[in-house]
């Protein structure tokens, strides 16, 4: 099996808690990555590592998705470096548990995906909660912001004080340490329903609008492929219009104002007028982030440089 090796950074991550590192002081530390750029192989490696160094007889949690994805995202790359490295692996895959064991310590890790039933169960004290900027949402099927409070929240990011303040915070009534997820839900019969990103909502001339129902709207028309909205906004940071960049399924042949003139005509028969984009562009692909995702802020960039 070939490992690439670690870059300073993971190192540093998957080193926090040792006795040698400026940064042992932390409680805890939390890091965004994808699976692709092998941070996830380096956190998991990170997280069993500090488990096994100070815990015994405790048991522990991959959260992910699903368990279908844990095993074949971490799992599968993660068990033959821990044996590699002098780690007893034991897998229980009716249990959805891991038994790892080294030099007399043995601790148990348990998969849990968010699409599972029965994973809830092995979380407690964590309190689920609606929030808007000020107060708390409390009536039934109400829209607000998903809060997570409890004591297994983190302190904050590795690193990173900006992103720290902006999203983990202490509940004033509880004294909770909380965290935003960015998630916009709304509470029905004790569940909670997703209904997108916080960061993609705005208003638009006095209408609150959803980016990703644009989007998904823009993509039901016949030679759309995909679609990517980004807001315009001015020297205020108020949003100004909606531009829209389109994958199309085959070149139409049209001119640029002939095919937004098409476009906005079909868009009319699934969206209001003041959720049809002003612009229309079309583009051969789309930039894609480190995450390999759509790099919307690459997108409006180029809409000040004049070029889609």
């Amino acid at each position: 099996m070939k490992i690439k090796r670690f870059s300073p950074k993971q190192r540093r991550v998957m080193s926090w808690w040792g006795p040698r590192s400026a940064d042992r002081h932390h409680d805890a530390i939390i890091c965004d990555g994808a699976v692709r750029s092998g941070k996830t192989l380096c956190m998991g490696l990170s997280f069993v590592c500090w488990a096994m160094a100070c815990f015994q007889g405790q048991q522990f949690a991959f959260c992910g998705k699903s368990v279908v994805s844990l095993r074949r995202n971490l799992l599968q790359e993660l068990s033959p470096v821990l044996q590699e490295l002098g780690f007893q692996c034991r897998e229980r895959r009716a249990e959805n548990l891991l038994a790892i064991r080294k030099g007399g310590r043995e601790n148990r890790f348990y998969l849990m995906g968010g699409k599972d039933e029965g994973s809830a169960a092995f979380i407690q004290g964590v309190t689920l909660a609606l929030g808007e900027p000020g107060r708390e949402v409390a009536g039934e099927e109400e829209t607000g912001e998903l809060l997570i409070l409890g004591p297994t929240v983190g302190p904050g990011y590795f690193g990173r004080a900006d992103l720290t303040e902006k999203v983990f915070f202490t509940h004033p009534e509880t004294g909770l340490r909380g965290y935003r997820t960015g998630d916009l839900c709304y509470r029905k019969n004790g569940l909670y329903y997703y209904c997108g990103r916080v960061d993609n909502q705005l208003k638009l001339n006095g209408y609150r609008i959803e980016i990703e129902d644009v989007e998904a709207n823009l993509q039901k028309l016949p030679n759309v492929q995909r679609a990517a909205v980004v807001p315009v906004r001015d020297a205020d940071q108020k949003v100004q219009y909606l531009a829209a960049f389109l994958l199309l399924r085959e070149a139409d042949g049209l001119t640029s104002l002939k095919r937004s003139i098409q476009l906005k005509k079909q868009a009319a028969a699934y969206l209001p007028a003041y959720m049809i984009p002003r612009k229309l562009l079309v583009v051969e692909s789309f930039p894609l982030n480190v995450n390999g995702k759509i790099d919307k802020k690459a997108l409006a960039a180029s809409l000040e440089e004049g070029a889609p």
